[in-house]
């Protein structure tokens, strides 16, 4: 294994375990709350599995996401006092997504790894969609973050 690909693995996976501590202990919100707002933790969870095994698919998959995610989160969210960590945190999703692309672009497993794009997009499409409309539902779990730039944009504040 690489040193690039470690780093990755690791930075990742303890941004993720963190954030999720963070949710279910400070904020102490319940399960499907936190696959709500915190999207990005099952997301690298893909990342992890798809770059240790190596399986193209999954590396398409976790690449949408994580793009998507990573990308999206850094206009979203404050980049003000507690909510700088976070955005390392995206950055270091972005990075993953973009560690994987070079890989592909190194190995030449095009085909699997676009299959697993487009199944990652159909992912998040009705994804997204239920997301949005379970947030403004259940606005107190956005207001315990504490983020007004985020209540803007998802509550119309």
């Amino acid at each position: 294994m690489n040193i690039i690909k470690i780093f990755l693995v690791i930075s990742n996976g303890l941004m993720a375990l963190l954030a999720t501590l963070i949710f279910f202990l400070k904020y102490k919100i319940r399960f499907l709350d936190w696959l709500m707002i915190n999207t990005c933790t099952p997301s690298v969870a893909i990342f992890i599995y798809a770059v240790l095994t190596g399986n193209k698919i999954v590396m398409g998959v976790a690449s949408a996401l994580m793009f998507f995610y990573g990308i999206l989160s850094l206009f979203i969210f404050s980049w003000q006092g507690k909510h700088i960590f976070p955005q390392i945190g995206h950055l270091l999703m972005i990075a993953g997504a973009s560690y994987i692309l070079f890989e592909i672009a190194r190995e030449g497993e095009f085909i699997s790894f676009l299959i697993g794009v487009i199944m990652g997009i159909i992912i998040i499409i009705p994804f997204g969609i239920y997301q949005a409309r379970y947030l403004r539902i259940h606005r107190e779990v956005i207001e315990k973050l504490k983020d007004p730039k985020f209540e803007r944009i998802i509550l119309g504040k």
